[in-house]
């Protein structure tokens, strides 16, 4: 299956945090954001990717629907992030 939007994985995962928008309004300042921390996997142009999701879609081909199926990168926009964290390779036995 393809991966979309120019998918690039990072030789190995690295762990970073974010700013992401709470479901909290406060008047005057906006929206609410805390950090919080993902463990990226890769990139694409303008995100930070956390998750593969392997998807699919019908298409009408005349009398018969033919199946697309390929992979969506789930990320955070590269604008979010707040600082990568520093992480120990281990090795367990």
């Amino acid at each position: 299956m393809e991966i979309l939007y120019n998918y690039r994985p990072f030789n190995s995962p690295t762990e970073g945090e974010f700013r992401i928008t709470t479901d909290v309004y406060k008047f005057p300042d906006g929206w609410l954001c805390k950090n919080k921390k993902y463990l990226i996997i890769g990139e694409t142009d303008d995100t930070y990717v956390y998750k593969l999701l392997p998807s699919s879609y019908g298409e009408w081909i005349v009398d018969k629907v033919i199946r697309k199926e390929y992979i969506m990168p789930l990320g955070i926009h590269k604008s979010r992030l707040v600082k990568w964290i520093e992480t120990q390779l281990s090795l367990n036995f």
